[in-house]
């Protein structure tokens, strides 16, 4: 992978913090929408995974969020 390309995952951990930020902060939909929509251009930007095993930071992230949808 490319040093300034991303993964997919730390991609999608991205859009989901600035969702949960925006919603906290009581932005409208539309403006959540308009934001993420800005985003979706750099989604082509994402390198391809060459290594399938998870580095301990993803694996934390991974955990935690199948903590948060859990409801734990």
């Amino acid at each position: 992978m490319p040093e300034h390309a991303i993964s997919e995952m730390h991609f999608n951990a991205l859009v989901e913090n600035l969702s949960d930020a925006m919603q906290e902060m009581h932005r409208p939909v539309t403006t959540q929408n308009r934001f993420q929509a800005s985003l979706a251009p750099m989604h082509s930007d994402i390198g391809a995974r060459q290594n399938a095993a998870f580095s301990p930071l993803e694996a934390h992230y991974i955990e935690v969020k199948n903590t948060r949808e859990r409801g734990l």
